[in-house]
Formats: structure tokens, C-alpha cells, sequence
């Protein structure tokens, strides 16, 4: 046959092969239309390769549905090859189809467990989808990457992706990609603790599902939601409805023949189950497990085998817990996070056994691995987040440590991993170009900071018993004090942490966030200042009582405080020593996160001001919008005394302030950046403690904005020749504590550039308030270093008969040593 007849027969051939395979798909014959379609982009590959391009994309398509993933990975890569790079011939279908191949691979991969390939493939594939306004494989690509995300540990980053996807689906009106979307959403806000916002998200995605036309792509969706809807019932403790929406969801998956999901919902139900029949769920997760290892998802077979040593340990089996836990690390192969997690089991698990030294072998694995975690991601947020869930392993660290007797060893875990994102923040502006502690944080490096700065380090740390493994409730406070003359360590126990009977220190948040105003903005049952004078003695003899001789005999000039948890909280200038004085009497104190962060605050080079006078703000108009979606409208009253605060602190300088209607947000952002004094006198919110609502200063709203300074706002502002930052509001200080350090405005100030930031800790009255920051500047612009002004002005206050809830409860975050340039001709 002529070789011209013969190219015309294969062609038809290839056409008569893509029609069958065509109709295969059509009605459901998943395998003999993945090879019906393979055999046609076979026949197409050499005389139209963009057309066996597409349809290597539908063959991979068939092998996502049969959940073959190397198949899937194989085809889909196949389909690249012939379909990127080419500009030309190619019609809108096969762009799209161009598409899809990146997405079919970063789905391939993040199931496969190739986790960083999967992450910069579905990278890639928003990007594509972006610039082709592909808005159904945008959704698709981002909802992968949430998932990827999740995976490596990053939840903060997968809610961001999630966000996006649930907005973008919204807009379509596409209830299929509406009801995933939500489905990832609630699966990302459980990963972080939001349990009601998950069950939102999750009852909206089944109720969604109900509108997707085509019966067997609802239950597949139902079947995503009732896993999600079975982990967040978990976690909640509504353990029966977690059983009965899993058993839901295997019925679903056993009528569609779905492996990979059927082994999802087993896993749910297992995790489920163990509260009342621990041998049922250890009999259903290694069944997952083994199931998992046949279809060559190691990661997940290690997240099984994790799942196991910890349903053995809840059982009181170690021995076969610490088994299973070394499979966990062994089969987590490049899952960082989930081989880290892996280690920490196998660590908790050993001390708790009593074998400390597999117990700190298996915590430095942990650690190493975290921390390779930690070097691919960039986001401050993200950073911050990573840490958080990792924090255990270092104090487990120190614990290991002190158990050794080794006091100092004991200190350099607990700075081991404090302050980092913020000394990355720090240092991206200009390095400091003398910080002994730069290459990392030793006790002899303390020691001679201490010396040469003339400072003491109160430094604490929250650290576990290894008794019951999982058991993260029985932590007691290390303590040590660290002067030139040596470093003093003291220990209490956490029976010893609980207050008297009738002292009310603390109670929980009940709203959304908390008014950082001269008025209780939003009711709440939170500490006030009246009850810390009560608990003033209490906490005195908790957190310094043991350190008192050292304190007493101390050289240092200031002292420097390093809390842990919600310490930062405490009004440490009123506590007492036992002679009767308080640490304000002798001592200028600060709080910052980390020794580290003091030494790179201590050593950064002095960026002279654009402008000598100060920037100051006082007694804007009330917000008229929420400073986030669901929360109501802050109720704030007019500041007067703020008003003649501000009045007077500019006047001190020579400077006009901001007032009313002109103390706008755009006036603060203009005006901040080459100013060494900043100072704010009006409303704030500090935020949720959870870390999700941002914090903000409230200045006035105008037409082209709400009015809210918030966190971001000062973060993205270039604060580098700012000394000082003065936030004459209550609580300014709080924020959401994490082991990084607290989440809050003044975090973000510091790591826009300033040095020093003054904030309070509890509502003030707005006149004390006022008087005692006058005070303060007048001492600020005759010389004094914020710290000593501050000093000065809180003791005059309490001299002159100020109680204590109206002169303790401000305290300056970062360098208290921080000074102003003089005013010309002031």
C-alpha cells in the first residue's frame, strides 16, 4: 500500500480508536477507556502531537478516577511534553487541556508523596491558570495546593489557598466546585483549631452537594464532606456523630469502589472509634496501613503507622507503639512533617520508658528535620505557624536536658527556637553589625552579653513532664537568671502554678477580640488591673521568688524578660522581692521574645530621622465598619483626656498632632516612615487570640479606607530610623502568644524597624493614662532612654498615690535603652 494510503488508514484508525475510547468514558468502563485512549495519542504522537496531547491529559483523567497514580503521573507528564512550550496551532480546548496536564501531575505527585514537586507543580498551574483567567482550573490547582500544604504542615498557607478558592467558586456559582471548595476549607480551619467556622463550611458544602445535578459526582462530594464533617465531630468530642459520618462515608466509597478515599474514611472511623474500642480502631488503622504500603503511598502508610503508636500508647502498649513509631519514620521518606512527626512520637514515647537518651536522639532527628521544614518557607505567618505546631519537641528538649542535670543546656533549648521569624524580619532591614549571638544562642554568649551590657536575662520557659506521653497539660516553669556573675536556673512544679483559692488570675476570651481602649469596648471576663494587685504577691514569690538572692545581689544596670505562654501579661516592674521592692524601684525593664532579639535590637546601627519632631495621633473618630467580616461594629466612646495627651506630648517637641478628623490612616502611613518618635493616643484592637483577626490601631475612616491601622499596614511600613513607639491604649501588649513570641501590634512594629515599642497590658483610666505619658516624654526629651523615662514616671505616679492597676501597666517591648534625638531648638 502506498505509503500515502497508508498514513490515511492509520489516521482513521486513530480516529475510530479516540471514538472508542470515547464512548468507553461515556459509560463508566474507567480502564478499557484509559487504554483506548493511551492507544489513540500513541497513533496521534507523530503527526499531530497536539492532538495526542490532549488526549494523554483524558487518559490520565481516567487514571485519577481508577486512583492508578503512577499511571496518572506517567500520562499526564506525557501530555506535557507534547503540549508546553508550543504558542501556535493550539486551539483554546487544547490551552486548556495544556492546563489540566499540570494540574493532573500536581495531583499525581501530592499523592504519591513527592510533596515539594507536587507544591511547585500546582504552583506553576496557578500561575498558567491565572494568566489564562481559567478560573475552574485555578479552583482545581488551588484546592490542591491547600492540600499539599496541609501535608507539609503549613495549615495558615493552606486557609490562605482555601480562601481563594471558596471566593472564586462563590463567584462562579459552580455548586460542584463550591461544595470541594468548602470541603478543603473545613478540613484547613480544623487543622487550625476553628471548629465552629469548620462546621459552618462543611454543613454548607453537603447542603451544596444537594444542588450538583449528577448523582454520582454529589455523592463523591458528600462522601469528601462527611470525612471532614467525621474529623471535625472528632475533635470536637462529639465522637458518635464522627463514627456515623465516617460509616457514611465508607458506604459511599464501597458502592463507588473508591480505594483511596474508602481508605480515608477508615481512618476517620478508626480515630473515631477509639475512645470506646481502642482494639477496633488498631485493627481498622493497620488495615489502612497495609492497604496503603500495596498501592505504594508510603508517606500516608508512615501517617498510618503514626496513627498506630499512638492508638498503642492510648493503650498503654509502648513497646508496640515505639515499633510503630519507628516505622512512621522510616516510611516517611521526604515528608518532613510527617517524618518529623514521626520522631517526636518515637521520642515521647521512649522517655517515656525512660530511655532519655533515645528520647533526645529521636527529638534532635525531629528537630532537624523541622527545621529543614521551616528553610522552605518565606512567609512571616506561615513561619510562625510552623514553628507553633513543633514547639513541643523543643521544650520535650529541655525536659530531656534538665532531667540530666544539665541547667544550661537546659536554657539554650529553651532559646533555641524563639524569635526566629522575627530576627529573620530584623535582620532583612539592615543586620545588626555587632550581635554576639548571631550565629545562634549559647549560654557563655549570654553570659558575655550580659557582662558587657550591664543586663540581666529573667528568661522562662514551659516545659513538660515525660511521664504520660501525650499529655501536654502537666507543664511546670524553668526559670533562669543570667547576669555577669553567672546564671541562677529555678524550677516549679505545675501544682505549684495554680493560684489560691479565690484568686481570679485569668479567664478565658468569650469575643472575637478585645478593646484596646480606655473603656472596656467589649465585655468581657478577662483579668483586669484590679484583680492583679490581688495577685501581685502570688505571682511575685511564683516567678521570682526563687531568684530573689540572685536578683538582690545583681550588678545589672536593666533587667530583660524573656516570657513564655501569656507571661508577657504580667506587670513584671510591680512584682516584689522580698525586702519589699519592686523590680520598678531599681531596675528599667523590657520583653522581648528571645536573648537573640534583644542582642540584634542592641547592636543594629542608628538610621538618623527624615524628620526630628514626633508623629502623634490622638482621639480620631470611631470606626463605622468591623474591622472584620462577622464581628460587630466597635462601641468607642471619645478620648478626651487622650485628646490633651497628645496635645501636650507634641507640644513637648515642638511638633502638631494629629487630631480628630486628620488623624486619618493614610496621615499615619505617609507620616511614619523617617520618624524617630511615633506616638499614638487613641482606640486599638488587639486582635483574636488565635491569631486569625489582626490586630489595629483605630484612627479615623474616611472615604478610601476604614480606618484600621492594622498589623500588616505597620509591618509593609519602613520603620528603620524609628527609636520609639508609644501605644497609649489598653492592652497593646496582648496578642496571640505563640512560641515565636506574641503575635501582636507591637511584634509588628518591631519588625518594621523601631527599637522600642511602650505598651499596656489591662485597661487604664484615660486621665492617670494621660498624665503618667506626659510625664514619661518630659523625661524622654531631657535625655533619659525610654526605659528609664518610663521607670521614672510609673514610680513618681505611685509616689504621688497612684494605685497600682493605674501606674504598672505599662512596659516597653524591645530595647528599653532606645533614646530620641534632640528637637532643634527645643
Amino acid at each position: 500500500m502506498p505509503s500515502r494510503w497508508r498514513s490515511v488508514v492509520d489516521q482513521a484508525r486513530a480516529i475510530a480508536t479516540r471514538r472508542r475510547a470515547e464512548a468507553l468514558d461515556e459509560s463508566g468502563q474507567r480502564a478499557e477507556a484509559f487504554a483506548a485512549y493511551q492507544e489513540a495519542a500513541v497513533a496521534w504522537e507523530d503527526t499531530h502531537p497536539v492532538i495526542s496531547g490532549s488526549l494523554w491529559v483524558r487518559a490520565a483523567r481516567q487514571a485519577a478516577l481508577m486512583e492508578d497514580r503512577p499511571a496518572q503521573l506517567s500520562a499526564a507528564q506525557h501530555a506535557l511534553d507534547l503540549l508546553s512550550g508550543r504558542s501556535t496551532g493550539v486551539t483554546p480546548p487544547q490551552r486548556q487541556a495544556g492546563l489540566m496536564a499540570l494540574v493532573l501531575v500536581a495531583d499525581a505527585l501530592h499523592w504519591l508523596g513527592r510533596l515539594s514537586e507536587a507544591e511547585v507543580t500546582a504552583r506553576k498551574a496557578i500561575a498558567a491558570a491565572e494568566a489564562a483567567a481559567d478560573r475552574e482550573t485555578l479552583c482545581i490547582a488551588y484546592g490542591i495546593l491547600a492540600n499539599v500544604v496541609i501535608h507539609c504542615g503549613r495549615p495558615v498557607e493552606a486557609l490562605g489557598a482555601t480562601t481563594r478558592v471558596v471566593a472564586l467558586a462563590r463567584d462562579a456559582d459552580d455548586p460542584l466546585q463550591l461544595a470541594a471548595a468548602l470541603t478543603d476549607h473545613a478540613t484547613t480551619l480544623t487543622a487550625l483549631a476553628q471548629y465552629g467556622p469548620a462546621r459552618d463550611a462543611i454543613t454548607e458544602a453537603v447542603a451544596v452537594a444537594d444542588r450538583v445535578e449528577d448523582p454520582r459526582m454529589a455523592d463523591r462530594l458528600r462522601l469528601s464532606s462527611l470525612v471532614a464533617a467525621s474529623r471535625i465531630h472528632r475533635v470536637g468530642g462529639d465522637t458518635a456523630d464522627a463514627i456515623r459520618m465516617a460509616e457514611r462515608a465508607m458506604a459511599l466509597c464501597d458502592r463507588y469502589g473508591l480505594r483511596e478515599q474508602y481508605l480515608e474514611a477508615t481512618m476517620a472511623w478508626a480515630l473515631a472509634r477509639a475512645s470506646d474500642d481502642i482494639d477496633a480502631a488498631i485493627a481498622a488503622t493497620r488495615d489502612v496501613h497495609e492497604q496503603e504500603l500495596a498501592l505504594g503511598m508510603s508517606h500516608l502508610a508512615g501517617r498510618a503507622a503514626n496513627n498506630l503508636a499512638m492508638l498503642h500508647a492510648k493503650a498503654a502498649r509502648f513497646d508496640e507503639a515505639r515499633t510503630w513509631a519507628s516505622v512512621g519514620v522510616r516510611l516517611s521518606g521526604g515528608d518532613l512533617d510527617g517524618r518529623g512527626a514521626a520522631s517526636f512520637n518515637l521520642a515521647r514515647l521512649a522517655l517515656a520508658a525512660g530511655d532519655l537518651a533515645g528520647g533526645r536522639a529521636a527529638l534532635v532527628e525531629a528537630i532537624a528535620d523541622w527545621e529543614d521544614l521551616r528553610r522552605t518557607v518565606t512567609d512571616d505567618r506561615q513561619y510562625v505557624d510552623v514553628l507553633e505546631q513543633q514547639a513541643m519537641t523543643y521544650r520535650l528538649l529541655q525536659a530531656c536536658r534538665l532531667a540530666d542535670g544539665d541547667v544550661t543546656g537546659g536554657l539554650e533549648a529553651a532559646e533555641q527556637a524563639r524569635g526566629l521569624s522575627l530576627l529573620r524580619r530584623l535582620r532583612a532591614h539592615e543586620p545588626a553589625r555587632h550581635n554576639p549571638l548571631a550565629r545562634g544562642f549559647t549560654a557563655d554568649a549570654a553570659l558575655a552579653l550580659a557582662a558587657d551590657r550591664h543586663v540581666g536575662f529573667l528568661i522562662y520557659s514551659a516545659v513538660p513532664s515525660f511521664d504520660t506521653p501525650y499529655d501536654e497539660g502537666s507543664m511546670g516553669l524553668q526559670a533562669w537568671y543570667v547576669d555577669a556573675t553567672g546564671i541562677t536556673h529555678a524550677r516549679t512544679a505545675r501544682d505549684e502554678l495554680t493560684p489560691p483559692p479565690g484568686m481570679a488570675v485569668a479567664q478565658a476570651e468569650v469575643d472575637a477580640f478585645v478593646g484596646l481602649t480606655r473603656d472596656v469596648v467589649v465585655p468581657t471576663p478577662i483579668m483586669d488591673g484590679h484583680e492583679i494587685v490581688g495577685a501581685v504577691d502570688w505571682l511575685s514569690q511564683v516567678l521570682i521568688g526563687q531568684l530573689d538572692g540572685a536578683l538582690r545581689r545583681s550588678p545589672a544596670r536593666r533587667l530583660v524578660v524573656v516570657p513564655d505562654l501569656d507571661l508577657d501579661r504580667v506587670p513584671f516592674g510591680a512584682l516584689r522581692l522580698r525586702s519589699g521592692q519592686c523590680l520598678a524601684d531599681r531596675w528599667a525593664l523590657s520583653v522581648v521574645p528571645a536573648v537573640a532579639v534583644f542582642a540584634e535590637l542592641d547592636g543594629r546601627p542608628v538610621v538618623p530621622p527624615r524628620e526630628a519632631t514626633p508623629l502623634v495621633f490622638g482621639n480620631p473618630a470611631a470606626p463605622t465598619e468591623p474591622i472584620a467580616l462577622g464581628l460587630p461594629v466597635p462601641r468607642l466612646a471619645p478620648l478626651v483626656h487622650a485628646e490633651r495627651e497628645a496635645r501636650h506630648v507634641a507640644a513637648e517637641y515642638g511638633a502638631s498632632p494629629f487630631l480628630g478628623e486628620r488623624a486619618t490612616r493614610r496621615a499615619a502611613l505617609a507620616g511614619m516612615p523617617g520618624r524617630a518618635l511615633i506616638h499614638f493616643a487613641t482606640h486599638g484592637l488587639y486582635g483574636s487570640d488565635d491569631g486569625v483577626t489582626p490586630g489595629a490601631l483605630c484612627l479615623t475612616p474616611t472615604d478610601a479606607d476604614d480606618g484600621y491601622l492594622r498589623a500588616d499596614d505597620i509591618a509593609r511600613t519602613d520603620l528603620s530610623s524609628c527609636r520609639v513607639v508609644v501605644l497609649s491604649a489598653c492592652r497593646t501588649g496582648w496578642g496571640h502568644s505563640t512560641h515565636e513570641g506574641t503575635l501582636g501590634l507591637a511584634r509588628a512594629f518591631l519588625g518594621a524597624g523601631a527599637r522600642a515599642v511602650v505598651v499596656s497590658l489591662w485597661p487604664v483610666d484615660d486621665a492617670a493614662t494621660a498624665d503618667l505619658m506626659i510625664n514619661m516624654h518630659g523625661l524622654l526629651r531631657a535625655g533619659l532612654p525610654i526605659g528609664e523615662a518610663l521607670r521614672q514616671a510609673m514610680c513618681a505616679a505611685r509616689d504621688q498615690g497612684a494605685p497600682l492597676v493605674d501606674w504598672a501597666s505599662f512596659t516597653i517591648v524591645g530595647d528599653a535603652d532606645a533614646t530620641v534625638p534632640a528637637v532643634p531648638g527645643r
